[in-house]
């Protein structure tokens, strides 16, 4: 009788912790929902024994604003004693363990421990929420697709993620993200036009990442390029970066070149 009772009172403290988010306990169950409401997923790893999990719960989890906040994301809580196949694939070798991914599983952001609940807050608050153009361009990659052109476009859609949030560390794992689904689509791509156009925005995410010198380097040496439209991004990522370093003129004599409207519109919206 006495053991029930306590196990009926542990009960009630979970679901009470719990009370804030309607946790999914199934990945696949998740990634179908980030798929169809177009957010990330956010992995909670915990165990019944783990003391720091428990105080996540009650401080984070439970806190007043994540029944806002939980509009923003897909929540999934992993037991690692029950699901050691998903904490080994997400090296949740310590916990509590917070890891952000995409509908297909890859990780965007991760945090091991607990500490402090703004830290924590404030990523939850920055996420963005319509991956609509994303989800469609990592469909045929989580189908297994090996083309290249699908590697580009989930370079370019995680490009245009990144500008969805003004946090600086999602913005730079997203460029990241970019970044490698670029590389990806050069080691497959047997186009020269797509090859190049890898390149340049390789280089536009470092522009983007702020790194304006290293961007105004790489981007010089890109030299013989086989197509207008290239042309023309390299002439946008200068500008971009004269732009942010503060020489106007210099921005406005490229600009003047530039023919691809949404480019331009880029560029005048710059403070």
């Amino acid at each position: 009788m006495q053991r029930l009772t306590l196990l009926i009172v542990t009960l009630l403290i979970q679901i009470t912790a719990y009370a804030q988010l309607n946790w999914i306990h199934d990945l696949r169950a998740a990634q179908a929902l980030s798929l169809s409401e177009k957010k990330l997923i956010v992995m909670d790893f915990w165990a019944i024994w783990c003391s720091p999990c428990r105080e996540m719960d009650h401080h984070l989890w439970n806190h007043e604003e994540m029944a806002t906040l939980s509009n923003n994301f897909i929540p999934l809580k992993v037991d690692i004693d029950h699901h050691r196949d998903l904490a080994q694939k997400y090296a949740a070798n310590a916990i509590p363990k917070v890891v952000i991914t995409d509908a297909n599983g890859t990780v965007i952001w991760e945090e091991v421990g607990f500490q402090n609940v703004d830290y924590y807050l404030d990523i939850l608050k920055n996420l963005p929420t319509d991956l609509d153009k994303l989800n469609k361009c990592l469909i045929p990659i989580l189908h297994g697709s090996e083309d290249a052109q699908h590697h580009f476009n989930v370079g370019i859609a995680y490009q245009r993620v990144s500008k969805q949030t003004d946090h600086l560390a999602l913005r730079s794992a997203f460029l990241q993200q970019s970044s490698n689904a670029f590389k990806q689509a050069q080691k497959r791509s047997e186009d020269t036009i797509l090859d190049e156009q890898a390149s340049l925005h390789l280089v536009l995410n470092d522009a983007y990442a702020g790194k304006t010198n290293r961007a105004l380097r790489k981007v010089g040496k890109l030299d013989h390029l086989t197509a207008e439209a290239s042309e023309d991004l390299k002439r946008f990522i200068q500008a971009y970066c004269y732009q942010c370093d503060g020489k106007t003129e210099t921005a406005k004599s490229l600009m003047a070149n530039i023919k691809n409207q949404r480019y331009i519109t880029e560029l005048k919206e710059l403070p």
